[in-house]
């Protein structure tokens, strides 16, 4: 679960074009802003029973959520930490026996 529909309504009040899932609270900024005001993505509840019937798709859909999480390290707070404590602050890690 997110909370992008929280992140939406600070984007919507500092005039940005919102883009979001049915879900939350882009449910009511959608039917406040008008749906011609936001870009839609994602399935619809009615539509979702019929995208998993859908096997070819559904698998190359696996794989693709599996190499995005794959290619996501780079993004990890661990690394960034680790990144920063070597080229920015100048510190080794301590080593817990």
């Amino acid at each position: 679960m997110e909370a992008s529909g929280t992140s939406n309504m600070k984007f919507a009040m500092n005039g940005c074009l919102l883009i979001g899932t049915l879900d939350g609270a882009n449910v009511e900024i959608r039917e406040e802003v008008g749906e011609d005001n936001f870009f839609l993505f994602g399935a619809k509840a009615h539509e979702v029973a019929g995208l998993r019937k859908e096997r070819a798709e559904g698998k190359r859909w696996t794989t693709m959520s599996i190499l995005n999480t794959a290619g996501s390290y780079k993004f990890s707070s661990d690394r960034t930490i680790h990144e920063y404590a070597r080229d920015i602050w100048g510190i080794e890690p301590v080593l817990l026996p």
